[in-house]
């Protein structure tokens, strides 16, 4: 009896897999492969024309965007530092266009409706525009920065704490090389004080300290005897060294001051050679000059 029942329930498990059988076949049968293929070969091939087209315009456009900067290089009334910077947003502004563009021809090709996305997006929409509040604060920084010409490529700056030259001018974020090598990446929204030391004429202070009892009259006549022959080497020089006299720098310690107004991001080379001149001409002639720590700096 047992082995009847066992037969029948194995008749109709063998029944339904042959009916699901059947009408997995019979989907199967109803696709259309050859519009499947027709359609994956379509899409393929528009992908390759538009990214070589993608490709094609992004190198014309860099490539054109760089000779038309080339001719205003020519021109005295534009700065190199000013072309430079411009030439930069120019490319950044053109690189985000373009990958917007390729992202959205890529998505229509798929069939995905980015119009209807875009405007039926909601509440999502709404996330997306709180969240890209931190962006459009870096463009429009960006952008100002650019119009109040704030910095220019090559500037010598301290901004958000961190001091370099800057290397390009974005959109959105600001590069700044330390001194170390190191190229920081700065959102534009951070940048709430400029401090450009590559604007109008900078000034190098040297102060050589010397000992109470030093002859003061012998020590300025070494040292503009050092500042006359020493100009006439250095054109970035645009004016002094002053000789400006004994300087009272607290504890008891005295020193001679000297300053020189130089050429942007020249100061630093020209306080150090000034220094090393003054220190081995006034050893040479026997002056005594303290032991202690020298006082270098810029005011």
């Amino acid at each position: 009896m047992s082995q009847v029942v066992d037969s029948s329930i194995t008749g109709e498990i063998i029944q339904t897999a042959s009916q699901n059988t059947n009408v997995f076949l019979k989907y199967w049968e109803k696709i259309d492969w050859g519009g499947i293929v027709a359609k994956g070969i379509d899409i393929s091939i528009q992908i390759l024309i538009f990214t070589a087209l993608y490709f094609f315009i992004k190198k014309v456009g860099v490539r054109m965007i760089h000779r038309s900067f080339e001719k205003y290089r020519k021109k005295e009334t534009v700065s190199a530092s000013r072309i430079d910077t411009l030439t930069s947003l120019s490319l950044n502004v053109f690189h985000y266009t373009i990958v917007f563009i390729y992202v959205y021809i890529l998505l229509s090709i798929f069939g995905i409706p980015v119009g209807t996305l875009i405007a039926g997006a909601g509440v999502v929409g709404l996330a997306l525009a709180f969240g890209a509040q931190g962006f459009v604060s870096d463009i429009v920084t960006g952008l100002f920065i650019m119009l109040e010409k704030q910095i220019d490529v090559g500037d010598y700056v301290m901004i958000a704490g961190v001091e370099g030259n800057i290397e390009a001018v974005g959109l959105r974020t600001t590069q700044v090389r330390s001194g170390n090598g190191t190229l920081n990446f700065i959102p534009n929204r951070n940048i709430t004080v400029v401090s450009n030391q590559s604007r109008g004429y900078m000034r190098a202070l040297i102060d050589v300290r010397v000992t109470p009892d030093a002859d003061l009259d012998k020590i300025r006549s070494i040292i503009e005897e050092i500042n006359q022959q020493f100009v006439k080497n250095h054109p970035e020089i645009v004016d002094g060294p002053t000789f400006l006299g004994l300087q009272d720098l607290g504890n008891g310690a005295l020193a001679v001051r000297v300053v020189a107004h130089t050429q942007n991001g020249s100061q630093s080379s020209i306080q150090r050679l000034l220094l090393k001149e003054y220190i081995d001409a006034l050893t040479a002639a026997n002056i005594t000059i303290p032991a202690s720590p020298l006082n270098l700096g810029k005011i």
